[in-house]
């Protein structure tokens, strides 16, 4: 059997020792042999421009297969495939063989007819665009993509067209962002509804797509006051903000649309996969503001999302950047893609808020490091919890994002739109993040927080049961409103439905607008009766669209007691102590923000005027509204 030639460019002796050694690791997985030589004649030259040799030998290359030998996952110089450090024996073994089925494809076609070598050449390199893919598709009918695009055109329309007019109205804009979304939604809207050539209507978009994305991150002291209200105007603004995400993909679909009916194909023509790539992007992003103000994401977006994910997989284009010019530029699908993914993972709708914007900064640049593919035998064997870490089934037939391969069933594993979502390298990688010291506490406490999710073995803590029928109960929250209902319990106008429960949570939801800003982490407290009451933090919360929300508790075990604490300005503030009769001496506590001062001691009074010292010990949470402390016991006595 022949054995194809590698030869290595540039590479330093430890270097060539480590291929040498992945290659023969990868053995027993190549279809054909391959060795690493140094002469003249080779099928696959890997190139470290790192080093002055390899740019001589670039300069001086020939009709081989080229492949860049990085620690990155990109380089301006037009090389096949790159080889990323460190590279494992899988991968190296999954791109062999690929390599060497195209080469046999390959001398069969010179064989047959010379001239046609260089349509071979065409055909195969677009093919060889993703080097992330772990197992390459199988041959098989071109997935439909079709956008469902329901828009009727004018014919007279007063949008702006001219590039250069668009641009400099973007820029002068009022600062107000609720007032910039609402101008960019008026005109995209108009723009997307006039009929224009598609490089003109490319253009247009980009400078729509900055503006918006501009206004989308943008947190000034408006936008955030915005945030912490729910008055009808923020709600407009919110719903505004979506319907001009929805416009900035459907500007992209309709050139995308234009070109697939066309009869044109992404992997021969970049726009069409431009456009496709900035469709994900939008929709992701449509995603993500949806997460920030805890409202479900867009299932139509995320399915159409998966979609495109096999349309680019067939195309072999998962994995390649775009250039269309200078100033139109686009990351590759499978970056774009993950990213939602990762995002949808995390269960944003448990994160703090404003905390959904955060995650997808730290995310963005890991994304690049997820493996997908198709499931290989020895994937759909493997049973133990420990060896799935960061295995993934992600089913492009749904809306869903990937679940973890633990909880899938082997019927699930073995449809033809399932493939592996593999997260090891990002999890490898948030280690190394937590032991930076350079990283904040705030976004190392984040990133501990996801860490089990991405991992894909986040369990929850209590297991819950159906409450049949639904039972009523009601709600207070914010540690003001708890203290004075503690101390004075009345019947509560506003009331929830309790759908589920366990030992130490339960999932509660209620029809309406709620009055109160909740958010992962605020303090409630739960009302069976006028004499039943228990503490509880919020974990989880969803609000649909039409204003149904839903929460997610954890149940704060014993019983919550109203009593005051005396501060170091002498004012006697509110204090919740959550009584637990097995522990005497250790005292829950709920007080004010910035009562807790670690090992300082806080005098306590209860309602019938016995006071005691308590030492503040350990610090549990911190809100905006309140603090949760552990303390230890001095002292009681009575005054008269």
């Amino acid at each position: 059997m022949k054995a194809y030639r590698i030869r290595a460019f540039g590479l330093s002796d430890s270097e060539e020792i480590m291929l040498k050694s992945v290659l023969r690791l990868a053995a027993d997985q190549l279809e054909q042999p391959w060795q690493l030589v140094t002469d003249q004649h080779f099928d696959f030259a890997v190139y470290n421009f790192d080093n002055e040799l390899a740019e001589l030998a670039w300069q001086a290359r020939g009709k081989q297969l080229t492949a860049a030998f990085s620690h990155q996952r990109k380089t301006h110089r037009a090389v096949d495939v790159i080889l990323k450090r460190p590279l494992r024996a899988s991968d190296l073994a999954n791109i062999l063989n690929f390599i060497s089925q195209q080469l046999e494809q390959r001398h069969a076609t010179v064989s047959v007819a010379e001239d046609s070598t260089e349509t071979a050449d065409a055909s195969w390199l677009m093919r060889l665009s993703k080097q992330l893919i772990r197992r390459f598709r199988p041959e098989s009918k071109r997935p439909d993509l079709h956008f469902d695009i329901t828009v009727q055109f004018d014919t007279q329309s007063s949008a702006l067209l001219d590039p250069e007019k668009l641009r400099r109205w973007t820029s002068e804009l009022s600062g107000d962002s609720a007032q910039k979304i609402n101008s960019l939604s008026s005109n995209l809207r108009a723009t997307n509804r006039t009929l224009i050539k598609p490089l003109r209507r490319l253009q247009i978009n980009e400078i729509y797509r900055q503006a918006i994305t501009d206004t989308l991150f943008e947190r000034d002291i408006a936008a955030v006051r915005r945030d912490f209200s729910l008055n009808s105007d923020h709600l407009k603004t919110i719903n505004r903000m979506l319907g001009l995400l929805d416009e900035l993909s459907l500007s992209y679909q309709l050139i995308a649309q234009a070109d697939i009916d066309a009869g044109y194909f992404p992997e021969t023509d970049r726009r069409l996969l431009f456009c496709l790539n900035r469709v994900c992007e939008a929709n992701s992003l449509s995603s993500l503001y949806s997460c920030h103000h805890y409202r479900p994401t867009p299932a139509h977006k995320v399915r159409q999302c998966h979609q495109i994910w096999l349309y680019l997989e067939y195309a072999g284009c998962l994995g390649r950047d775009v250039r269309i010019s200078a100033d139109m530029q686009s990351n590759n699908f499978h970056s774009i893609h993950s990213l939602l993914m990762l995002l949808l993972i995390c269960d944003p709708y448990s994160l703090n808020r404003f905390e959904a914007f955060r995650l997808y900064r730290l995310l963005e640049p890991l994304a690049a490091q997820v493996e997908t593919g198709l499931f290989s035998s020895q994937d759909l064997t493997v049973k133990n919890a420990f060896l799935l870490t960061g295995h993934f089934c992600m089913d492009c037939s749904s809306h869903q994002a990937p679940t973890a391969m633990s909880r899938i069933s082997a019927d699930q594993l073995h449809c033809p739109d399932t493939r592996h979502f593999l997260t090891s390298t990002v999890t490898s990688s948030l280690k190394t993040l937590l032991e930076d010291k350079a990283m904040s506490p705030v976004d190392k406490q984040l990133l501990r927080q996801i860490s089990p999710r991405i991992e894909g073995n986040y369990e929850r803590k209590y297991h819950r049961q159906t409450q049949i029928p639904p039972q009523n109960i009601g709600l207070i929250t914010g540690l003001a409103d708890i203290h004075q209902y503690l101390m004075q319990p009345s019947a509560l106008e506003q009331q929830w439905q309790l759908l589920n429960h366990g030992s130490g949570g339960m999932l509660i939801s209620f029809d309406g607008d709620l009055n109160d800003i909740m958010q992962p982490g605020s303090l409630v407290a739960i009302a069976n009766s006028l004499d039943a009451c228990q503490l509880a933090i919020t974990r989880w919360l969803q609000t649909q669209p039409g204003g149904k929300t839903s929460l997610g508790l954890e149940i704060i075990t014993g019983t919550p007691v109203a009593k005051y604490c005396v501060s170091s300005h002498e004012l006697h503030q509110p204090l919740i102590e959550v009584v637990e009769k097995d522990d005497a001496l250790n005292a829950n506590l709920f007080a004010a923000k910035g009562v807790y001062l670690t090992d300082k001691a806080l005098t306590v009074i209860d309602l019938d005027n016995h006071q005691e010292v308590i030492t503040m010990a350990k610090a549990v949470a911190s809100t905006l509204d309140y603090d949760q402390f552990i303390g230890r016991r001095k002292a009681k006595h009575t005054f008269h």
